[in-house]
């Protein structure tokens, strides 16, 4: 059984930010800084396969582990985006 069927919106985001600190750990700050908008695009459509690839064949629980990655590679996007302003 999925662990986010039925819960709240602050469980789903607790997900999310633990993926992004996980992304962060993994990766460092100055990676996120060296990514060009497309670089960015690229980044987000390589983890959108990874879902889809999830839905044909991953199962329920991998295509909720790749959908908290999507968020929080769209959050890592999203703040250096807005640094980058």
């Amino acid at each position: 059984m999925s662990p986010y069927k039925d819960v709240s919106d602050l469980v789903l985001m607790s997900a999310i930010l633990a993926e992004r600190n996980r992304q962060r750990v993994m990766w460092g700050y100055q990676h996120d800084r060296e990514h060009t908008g497309e670089g960015w695009v690229t980044v987000l459509s390589s983890v959108l396969g990874k879902v889809a690839m999830a839905e044909h064949g991953g199962g329920p629980k991998i295509m909720e582990q790749r959908l908290i990655q999507l968020a929080a590679t769209a959050m890592a996007a999203l703040e250096w985006e807005a640094k980058r302003q």
